[in-house]
């Protein structure tokens, strides 16, 4: 359902016999209501539209308000443009969500409609949109439910996960802990502590706690890191059951069982020593708890001879079988001493996956130090080892220790962009960059050039875009809103030209020619912004399109272009005008642009109006006619006609004189008609006549009409 009426207020029968619905998307809605009502003799009789197939269906196809589907499929294009992986796909679209929508307390939107046109819903809203989009992405999901609320599986990487992207929004913000992502990527034993009736459902089980938020990103760190030194303390003495006491931690069940798992996974063997630790959190309520911890010790003896050949290449430059199972706790519980299962694994998986296999050869440091190798093998980890083997390490290359990447790229298709661009402030500066290329330079300068300067981002400290569109109008001029061309304007010219490029935070310059006309006389950019919000928000600093719009549509909207020229004060004050322009507008803006300045007129203060007009079709009214009196007398003519005092007296000669109205001190058509039975007698009720009489004899003959 679009609007749920089952819950809160919404069920209440109202008196009113009218319902008001506002709709945020175009589609086909299904409208079905009850109505009810009790006659004189007491029995209430109960209508129904019945099932929605059979109720009021009302289709809306509005280019303004696009339907949910048209809104899915931007909001996913703009994710699928930054983001390269399911997992960052899914992220950002959870957060999407997040940012742009609500919870609706008053449970009356519960479907994607609400959540994503609306920004409001319930947890059925959040859940209903996550689906669409994840969906459109590509991305299976499924439905989970529990306590009365629902959340959605997610698969990644062909296994389940859970994220529930209405908690990961709870309307407030912890500065110790993220919370736009704890519900993220968790498993059934997790989530079963946070809903106490959750059960595995059939073909979602989510047993991975691989694609976890926390943990692939590392944050679980900050929970986990103590607790494994406190563990080592336990292991030192050899314990083989111990528990850790966990107080006053808020979100406690996720973020210890996530350190659990940690903690299971972690490494724990020493030289000949087998460790084996299983840890579990056992909460005991939302903030308190304990982690259980079992330990098996067996004592190895590292394996010496162990095979480094496979397939005529010997790997022992990147590979130590020692080393590799005492690093990778699932490799020797996957082979234990079978090295030779173990180089295969390496050499198939654990070069791809980035494993290190030796203390002298640490893949991502060797892919750091050297920008040559990143031009050549990209994101293929693979390369690297085999280029260790075959040429790097005979070159004397350093494979260990590069924590940060060196060199990185700025060259792509030819063209250098250093002077807009830096890696390193880049990804530091977005996140979502970070996350979705992490430390592959080519890729991420690949997302500047093609996606990053359309979207207006920064990627250096020394080029602002929206500074240097501010500080030159002649680039606006060049180039409105096509923002890339502005970063490659400076490449090629402006920092040769010396053109400063960060700083400016105010549009300079502003254009007031248009089609060769100087609107200066009538128009500022930043009064015209300042002074309507809605313009700002649809063109920010773009003063070509604010200006295209003060003379295309502004003008004839009479809106207030500069402090100097009000058209209404304009209008006001000058009765020739008004006689040439009537209710155009536009033409007294135009007026005095070419003409008005130049003759010294006014353009602001007259907040009346001045000589308003008496003559009609040739016919002078102003005996029995006064523009201010008949307005001031009539409200409904000055709601209908305002300051167009040209209209307010045909409405006279045409209407008002044929209804009596009074338009002027000194003459009221019913005292005039009452006074002299010579006029009744003639005229009758056609009170016109009267006016008429009064301004072609009755005046001259002295009558009075007070």
């Amino acid at each position: 359902n679009v609007y749920d009426i089952s819950k809160k207020g919404n069920s209440d029968y109202s008196p009113k016999d009218t319902f008001e619905f506002t709709f945020y998307a175009s589609g086909k809605y299904y409208i079905r209501f009850n109505a009810g009502y009790t006659n004189a003799a007491g029995q209430f009789t109960y209508l129904d539209t019945g099932a929605y197939d059979r109720g009021i269906v009302l289709e809306i196809n509005d280019p303004a308000y696009p339907s949910v589907e048209e809104i899915t499929a931007r909001i996913v294009g703009e994710c699928q443009a930054v983001c390269s992986t399911d997992f960052d796909k899914a992220v950002w679209l959870n957060d999407w969500v997040v940012d742009n929508c609500s919870y609706d307390n008053e449970l009356k939107y519960c479907s994607a409609e609400g959540a994503l046109p609306r920004g409001t819903g319930t947890c059925e809203a959040y859940h209903r949109a996550y689906v669409m989009l994840l969906n459109k992405a590509g991305i299976a999901t499924g439905r989970i439910t529990g306590n009365g609320h629902v959340w959605t599986a997610v698969k990644l990487d062909g296994k389940w996960y859970q994220v529930d992207p209405t908690w990961n929004d709870p309307g407030y913000t912890n500065p110790n802990v993220d919370l736009k992502h704890l519900y993220f990527g968790l498993n059934d034993e997790i989530i079963s502590m946070v809903h106490s009736d959750h059960k595995p459902v059939a073909g979602y089980e989510s047993n991975s706690l691989d694609n976890n938020y926390f943990i692939k990103t590392g944050k679980i760190a900050k929970w986990a890191d103590p607790q494994i030194e406190v563990v080592r303390k336990h292991i030192a003495a050899r314990e083989t059951e111990f528990s850790l006491e966990i107080k006053n931690v808020y979100y406690a069940d996720v973020l210890y069982g996530l350190t659990a798992h940690v903690l299971t996974n972690t490494s724990w063997s020493e030289k000949d020593l087998d460790i084996k630790l299983q840890a579990k959190y056992c909460p005991i309520d939302k903030q308190n708890g304990t982690i259980s911890c079992t330990v098996q010790y067996r004592e190895i003896g590292n394996v010496s001879g162990a095979v480094t050949v496979y397939n005529g290449v010997d790997y022992s430059a990147v590979y130590d079988y020692n080393y590799y199972v005492n690093k990778y706790a699932d490799i020797k519980r996957a082979y234990g001493t079978d090295t030779t299962k173990a180089l295969q694994h390496f050499v198939n998986y654990g070069m791809k996956e980035g494993r290190q296999g030796c203390a002298g050869f640490d893949v991502n440091s060797y892919r750091n130090a050297y920008a040559d190798l990143r031009r050549a093998f990209g994101s293929d980890l693979k390369s690297y080892y085999m280029h260790y083997i075959r040429n790097g390490k005979r070159e004397g290359r350093i494979a260990t220790g590069c924590t940060t990447l060196r060199g990185a790229i700025t060259t792509y298709n030819g063209v250098d962009y250093s002077p807009v661009y830096d890696y390193h402030y880049y990804i530091s500066k977005y996140a979502d960059i970070k996350r979705a290329f992490g430390a592959d330079d080519s890729k991420v300068l690949h997302h500047f050039v093609n996606y990053g300067m359309k979207e207006g981002r920064q990627g250096c400290a020394d080029f602002d875009v929206n500074s240097y569109r501010n500080a030159y109008a002649d680039l606006r001029g060049a180039f409105g809103s096509d923002l890339k061309s502005y970063y490659l304007h400076y490449i090629r010219n402006g920092k040769r030209e010396g053109r400063t490029a960060t700083g400016c935070t105010t549009l300079r310059g502003a254009v007031t020619k248009y089609n060769g006309v100087d609107y200066s006389a009538v128009y500022d950019f930043n009064y015209y912004t300042s002074k309507y919000p809605d313009i700002k928000a649809a063109y920010k600093t773009d003063d070509v399109a604010v200006l295209r719009h003060f003379v295309n549509f502004g003008m004839r909207e009479g809106r207030q272009g500069s402090k100097d020229f009000d058209v209404q004060s304009y209008k006001n004050q000058y009765a020739d005008l008004r006689r040439v322009y009537g209710t155009n507008l536009k033409s007294y803006y135009e007026h005095y642009v070419k003409y008005g300045r130049k003759e010294g007129r006014k353009g602001t203060g007259c907040t009346t109006v001045q000589g308003a007009a008496t003559v009609y079709k040739g016919v002078d009214y102003k005996l029995v006619y006064d523009y201010a009196y008949y307005t001031s007398m009539n409200p409904d003519i000055k709601r209908a006609y305002g300051n167009d005092d040209q209209a307010a007296l045909a409405h006279f000669v045409n209407y008002g004189m044929r209804e009596g109205r009074c338009a002027k001190a000194d003459f009221n058509v019913r005292v005039y008609r009452s006074k002299y039975g010579d006029l009744n007698r003639a005229y009758g009720d056609n009170l016109q006549k009267y006016f008429e009489h009064y301004m072609y004899f009755g005046f001259k003959e002295g009558r009075k009409a007070i």
